[in-house]
């Protein structure tokens, strides 16, 4: 048996065989091997060990899996529980076959496994550390930046029936920065589609790894079925390893992970902990997290944030670990702008833990393979979480199953008032719908007026963005100012800290860009709210014929729900907030995770960081890994450093166009992402209301007292379906 923990040295030498012998027996060169017996066991591509298995006649021994109990149980009884009673009530046939179908989309996407996903530059460790987890090697492991691809590992019980094979491996669909949406493995038409590659895990060292045989930059992610106890649970979601600068598309997925993530662990080496374009890397990351902490749920808080120290046996020494994270957990928050410690007080409202902040440095931990001991706490830690996350999804399933049946209750009693109306006064609502009829072109023209004027708004909320953001950047990119943030955070002068000092720049310029674009989001609410009230107002007939009493119409329920399956919401994210737990519908509708769709009811700064963070992310990754690589450290640590750093710094900025480059993203925030939003939305609000108008037009044309008779006992049938969903009390509703 090989014990990959233990050297290739040790290995030979147990063999009883001289380096010479042991390279003939395998097939290299014995200088081949002499530099594999100096080289890290984890560094050691997993092909290695299976050529030395294969040709030493042992088997590898497999890692340890982590121990996690099966938890998952009651919420897939849940799922198949609501299913069952979706599909065998007959009350959605009698009355709205189309709700039954958004209530199994919202099961469909709403109770399904959490996603941990892991982070981290290219030669961290992240294939390793799965291996470990899983407690088996399916995933290329080895120093060089081998991973090219995002890799879904899910348990092979949750494999569709169309999949016979343990991996498929999809190009991209053209639709997301992401790729490739799970959501798709639910089809079997998209997924041969988008299909390049199926058979065992050995297919990822052809499709999967830079250098492979077929790697192409269409070839985006691959879905892999292993069994493993940590996947009763969750999934795990390996990312391609940010910063190699060889694909764009590796760091824009790095920074999507606030779509589709529920935990986090961003993996750092212990000999290089929290460096240059990590802490950036870091900061974009953490503020995509849902809050998922409570203290009824018992979940710790950043409970599902795991910053670790990999490779750890490379420093060894305990204490010297200790300081390793101490001091990267203060190089960590030195980066933060004030914005981005918004985040914490924000978090801290939503958790009911107080000072969420404090609380970061318990989420620094250490691991290796090699030695146990150095990886207990982060190995503790996880397992606990692991076992309390499904609980979590049946709770904020519950949650938000309830907050739809109540929206959907109100609507069920508009209609029941208006087929009460017209069993009584059919006459007068012919006259009253006759008049809404006539009243449609004046009610169109005045619609497209204030609907050019929200997007005017929109325009202009662009243009005094980037005025705004352009006078902070000059003060931010200044060389007085970069002087006195030298001396507040008390940059020394060294290289390490010289990074530090560019990534607080990167963070207060990242911190003024959501600040404000949170103020112009803020104010489109208002206009929103009232562009709303006048498209309601406009649907009545010279102000007399109130709506509802014939026609129930709610504009902004269905203007919210035109907003669903976009993939971001630009502006409209903060209006989308003030719907609460509603937003999760929408949210989830798109895809994203439930655990993460429900955090937008946070509200506020909270809400429009993550989507900043995950669109501008790369924005400003390129210019830190950009500008770290222009400095030339030597030249600028003569005489007044502090101001030669500063000129340098200013000089670097100009060059790079950074400046620019911020305005694309703020030009894409508000024309691309919140006029498209805007524009989609009020055109299915457009539709529904046309639809409404027609519907009650056929009812009133084919009057039957009778029909609606059945029509109010199906709605109130309705109603009482809605109230006796078999759902579970909440133990921790948002």
């Amino acid at each position: 048996m090989i014990n990959v923990e233990k050297g290739i040295k040790e290995i030979r030498e147990a063999m009883g065989l001289t380096q010479k012998d042991f390279a003939d027996l395998i097939g290299e060169r014995q200088d081949t091997v002499s530099r594999w017996e100096n080289t890290d066991p984890d560094e050691l591509p997993l092909k290695v060990w299976k050529k030395i298995e294969k040709l030493s006649g042992k088997a590898l021994k497999e890692p340890k899996a982590l121990s996690v109990a099966d938890r998952w149980q009651p919420a897939k009884f849940m799922r198949e529980t609501l299913y069952k009673y979706l599909e065998d009530n007959g009350v959605f046939l009698n009355y709205d076959e189309s709700a039954k179908e958004v209530y199994k989309n919202l099961v469909k996407k709403c109770i399904r496994k959490p996603r941990i996903a892991l982070v981290g530059l290219s030669d961290v460790g992240k294939s390793t550390m799965i291996n470990s987890l899983l407690g088996s090697y399916k995933m290329p492991a080895g120093w060089t930046p081998l991973t090219a691809i995002t890799v879904y590992i899910k348990h092979r019980d949750d494999r569709p029936d169309f999949i016979k094979d343990t991996a498929w491996v999809f190009k991209s669909d053209g639709k997301t920065d992401l790729g490739f949406d799970l959501s798709y493995l639910d089809d079997e038409l998209k997924c041969e589609e988008l299909c390049v590659g199926k058979g065992d895990t050995n297919i990822l060292s052809e499709y999967g790894i830079r250098n492979g045989n077929k790697n192409n930059d269409d070839i985006v992610a691959a879905v892999i079925y292993v069994y493993s106890p940590i996947l009763k649970n969750v999934d795990l979601v390996d990312l391609p390893g940010y910063g190699t600068n060889d694909r764009e598309a590796d760091d824009i997925a790095t920074r999507g992970i606030g779509q589709f993530a529920d935990v986090l662990i961003f993996l750092s080496r212990s000999n290089g902990f929290l460096t240059g374009q990590e802490t950036t890397a870091l900061r974009i990351a953490i503020q995509g997290l849902p809050c998922l902490e409570s203290k009824d749920n018992g979940i710790s808080p950043l409970g599902n944030l795991f910053v670790v120290a990999s490779q750890a046996h490379i420093v060894g020494n305990d204490l010297d670990l200790q300081r390793i994270l101490y001091d990267g957990r203060i190089r960590f928050e030195k980066t933060l702008s004030m914005t981005a410690k918004e985040f914490f007080s924000e978090r801290s409202k939503e958790s009911g833990y107080e000072d969420t902040e404090k609380y970061l440095q318990n989420r620094f931990f250490s691991y290796t393979t090699d030695n146990s001991e150095l990886g207990v706490k982060f190995e503790s830690d996880l397992s606990e979480l692991i076992e309390k996350l499904p609980q979590c999804v049946i709770d904020k399933t519950s949650t938000i199953l309830r907050t739809y049946s109540k929206e959907y209750d109100k609507k069920l009693d508009s209609e029941i008032k208006a087929f009460d109306e017209m069993r009584k006064n059919v006459d007068t609502l012919k006259e009253e719908l006759a008049i809404l009829f006539d009243n449609e072109p004046t009610r169109k023209e005045k619609n497209n007026v204030v609907r050019e004027k929200v997007i005017s708004k929109i325009q202009r909320y662009k243009n005094d963005s980037i005025k705004e953001f352009e006078d902070a950047y000059n003060m931010v990119i200044d060389v007085d100012s970069i002087v006195e943030l030298i001396k507040e955070r008390g940059f020394k002068k060294n290289k390490g800290d010289i990074e530090l000092l560019l990534n607080s720049l990167s963070s207060k310029l990242e911190g003024e860009v959501d600040k404000t674009l949170s103020k112009y989001s803020n104010e489109l609410k208002g206009d929103i709210d009232e562009y709303l009230v006048e498209f309601q107002s406009f649907a009545t007939a010279n102000g007399k014929i109130e709506v509802n009493a014939s026609i129930p119409f709610n504009a902004k329920r269905v203007f919210a729900s035109g907003m669903a399956g976009l993939a971001t919401f630009g502006g409209l994210t903060l209006w989308a907030s003030t719907f609460g737990n509603l937003a999760g519908y929408i949210i989830v509708a798109k895809g994203v995770s439930l655990l993460s769709a429900l955090g937008i009811s946070m509200g506020g700064m909270a809400v429009v960081m993550p989507f900043v963070a995950s669109i501008g992310g790369p924005v400003t990754l390129f210019i830190v890994t950009a500008i770290l690589a222009a400095v030339t450290f030597a030249g600028i640590f003569s005489g007044g450093w502090q101001k030669s750093i500063g000129k340098k710094l200013v000089k670097e900025y100009d060059e790079t166009n950074a400046l620019e480059k911020y305005k694309v993203f703020i030009r894409k925030f508000w024309l691309d992402d919140t006029i498209k939003a805007f524009e989609l939305a009020a055109s299915e609000m457009e539709k529904e209301w046309i639809k409404s108008l027609e519907n009650r037009k056929a009812l009133i044309d084919n009057y039957d007292i009778n029909d609606i008779e059945r029509r109010i006992e199906e709605a109130k049938k309705m109603k009482c379906f809605l109230s006796d969903i078999p759902l579970p009390e909440s133990g921790c509703e948002s």
